[in-house]
């Protein structure tokens, strides 16, 4: 029988141990997150190898990941200049279609004419005359124009987006499931310095960093993750992992062993060449969109960033390449596939994740849950022990 104020071989008053084997983009957003919407008696630790590169592209993103930056408190002021960041309004699509003609894919909605989308009037009208990206929407006339989609006031160029907006701050509502109208635009950045600005914002706010290499998990009888085993440090046990390994899958592929489904034979593209070309802004201006350009044997992709311009050739043959140059060109190459299922495995340990709510804590391998998500069996059947991540600045509720 556990002693008084124990639960298991866990006491009571005994910190909620986070490990994130990975940093990056991925394991320092996964940080900064939990930082903010955790308890404080939760600690959080980083554990990210030196002999790890990363590839340094830029990264596009969707317009939700504003609801990311918002929730962290973070203004575009904030991190944008740190981040060499650059608004993205669309992505531009280039030789995809028989006439060769590009076209826009904006994150604009429809607007509603007389009850009717205006893609309904364009059928109706104008679709044997004008293209239907510049017919439906403001977006890709800025795009052409190098235009940003703020004034500088602050307001953006939507203004059906500005009014629901501001009905929503009078709601409260910062969750993906609470907006009604999906924000006007996204944004470029540099992928290693988002992860160092993140990094420190998180360190900052008492996230632990541990440089080091992965080199094992050990396993419970029951083949659940009990600790990661370390180069220079030694065991690190936690109540919660989280694998940000990227395509290595240190914990959820290599020590849980969740199998791989590739998707080769319809995902053709397997290998990339990133390369990074200084731009002028001043005098070139900034395109305000990813352009996606397809070529004969696979497609290239142009980000620009403030100061440069993240361009990839990715193609499905090992000979297949382009004349394209730059400098810090990064050669990177795949398997197309995911993860047969995400891994939801119960700890040895029961304790608690605040005074008087007693929980069995989880390991978590892979991305984290969604707002409000449990976890699902193999079967789809509810698993028995599940945690909520409640995105409130200071508190977490677990069941």
């Amino acid at each position: 029988m556990p002693a008084p104020g124990e639960i298991g071989d866990k006491r009571v008053n005994e910190p909620f141990n986070v490990v994130i084997v990975g940093g990056g983009t991925s394991g320092w957003m996964t940080a900064a997150y939990l930082r903010k919407a955790l308890d404080r008696d939760v600690t959080i630790t980083v554990v990210e190898s030196a002999a790890v590169g990363r590839i340094g592209v830029g990264e596009a993103t969707f317009s939700t990941i504003r609801l990311f930056f918002e929730f962290l408190g973070l203004d575009e002021t904030d991190w944008m200049p740190d981040c060499q960041a650059t608004y993205k309004l669309a992505i531009k699509f280039v030789d995809w279609n028989a006439e060769r003609r590009h076209f826009y894919h904006p994150f604009q909605r429809f607007e509603n004419v007389r009850g009717h989308s205006v893609a309904e009037w364009w059928l109706k009208l104008l679709s044997a005359d004008r293209a239907f990206d510049y017919s439906c929407f403001v977006v890709p006339d800025l795009c052409d124009a190098k235009r940003s989609p703020r004034f500088h006031d602050g307001r953006t160029f939507c203004e059906a987006y500005e009014a629901q907006s501001r009905l929503e701050a009078t709601r409260g509502a910062r969750m993906l499931q609470h907006l009604q109208m999906q924000y006007p635009y996204a944004y470029h950045f540099d992928a290693q310095l988002m992860a160092d600005y993140l990094a420190g914002y998180a360190q900052r706010r008492g996230v632990t960093r541990v440089i080091d290499d992965v080199v094992d998990a050990r396993r419970l009888e029951n083949g659940h993750i009990d600790a990661i085993v370390t180069r220079a440090h030694g065991d690190i046990r936690a109540d919660l992992f989280v694998d940000c390994s990227g395509f290595r899958g240190l914990l959820i592929n290599q020590a849980l062993g969740e199998p791989f489904i590739p998707f080769a034979s319809s995902l053709l593209c397997d290998r990339a060449i990133a390369l990074q070309i200084p731009s002028d802004s001043a005098t070139e201006g900034i395109e305000p969109y990813t352009t996606a350009t397809a070529l004969t044997c696979g497609w290239a992709w142009n980000i620009p960033l403030r100061s440069r311009n993240s361009k990839a050739i990715s193609a499905g043959e090992p000979g297949a390449s382009s004349n394209a140059s730059g400098s810090g060109s990064n050669f990177a190459a795949w398997t197309p596939c995911s993860s047969e299922r995400l891994r939801w495995r119960s700890c040895a340990h029961r304790r608690t994740c605040r005074p008087g709510a007693t929980r069995r804590s989880v390991v978590w391998s892979g991305a984290l849950p969604a707002e409000g998500e449990g976890a699902s069996g193999s079967k789809g059947t509810p698993s028995r022990y599940t945690t909520r991540f409640h995105a409130s600045p200071s508190s977490a509720t677990c069941t």
